[in-house]
């Protein structure tokens, strides 16, 4: 019903039925079901004058490059661009990395680790857009944690939840 970028993990939902799947799409086109995620990231997020930020909302337009498979903030009128949004919260810092929770409102192709790299804290593992070194299991520290949707047939709420798994420091041997 959602796609994961490849090197990401975590909660990823599939409909039984073509009609379950339907009503489904339904809901992520109306924007109504809930993404969490929880990245660990490089450094700690900062706004102009130094401070930390602990939360906030990024904007964003976004245009992907299939040739390369990357995506590129551009200008509202750069023609085939997509808006994407989401917010985020500082959920600890240890050292020089951060973890950081993560609320998308569209599910825009690579929105996550684009928007965490303009903040100059790329995604731990996370080469394409900026990270120092890759993970050795080739994954990226980017986890979806939990999905919230209203279930096809009876419209009761539902939270699907999965428990990050990330390497407990950046020295990439964990």
């Amino acid at each position: 019903m959602h796609r994961l970028d490849r090197p990401v993990s975590g909660v990823v939902l599939f409909a039984k039925t073509s009609k379950a799947a339907s009503r489904l799409s339904e809901q992520f086109r109306n924007h109504t079901v809930i993404k969490t995620y929880i990245a660990q990231v490089e450094g700690i997020p900062t706004d102009s004058n130094g401070g930390a930020i602990i939360e906030g909302a990024i904007t964003q337009w976004l245009l992907k490059d299939e040739l390369t498979n990357t995506v590129a903030i551009v200008s509202a009128n750069t023609p085939n661009a997509k808006l994407a949004h989401l917010t985020y919260k500082v959920v600890s810092t240890n050292n020089n990395q951060t973890k950081i929770e993560i609320k998308p409102t569209t599910g825009r192709s690579h929105q996550i680790r684009v928007a965490l790299a303009s903040l100059k804290t790329p995604i731990v593992g996370d080469l394409k857009y900026g990270a120092q070194r890759p993970r050795l299991d080739g994954n990226i520290s980017l986890w979806a944690t939990n999905l919230t949707f209203s279930h096809p047939t009876t419209k009761i709420l539902i939270t699907v939840s999965s428990t990050p798994k990330f390497p407990k420091s950046l020295n990439y041997e964990d």
